[in-house]
């Protein structure tokens, strides 16, 4: 896991969409959906569902153990970021 990668995610996240998080972020969102499927290939998951409107995250990505492994590098996302 790389803290670009991360950051990407934390983004995704924030924005629910690939495409205002690679503008934000001034990559490509080829780049930014790279660093998503590496973090899911990674810990075998699947970060994003679908919906009309975005994304959303799926239930995996807000169970106990990968909430606490995003927290812990978090605070790295959010001192550079906020």
């Amino acid at each position: 896991m790389e803290l670009r990668q991360l950051i990407s995610f934390y983004h995704v996240a924030r924005l629910r969409s690939v495409s205002k998080a690679a503008r934000t972020l001034e990559l490509g969102q080829p780049t930014v959906t790279t660093h998503l499927r590496k973090l899911e290939d990674e810990f075998d998951i699947v970060l994003f569902d679908r919906i009309k409107r975005g994304l959303e995250k799926t239930a995996t990505v807000l169970s106990t153990d990968i909430r606490d492994l995003f927290k812990a590098e978090g605070r790295l996302v959010d001192d550079a970021f906020l």
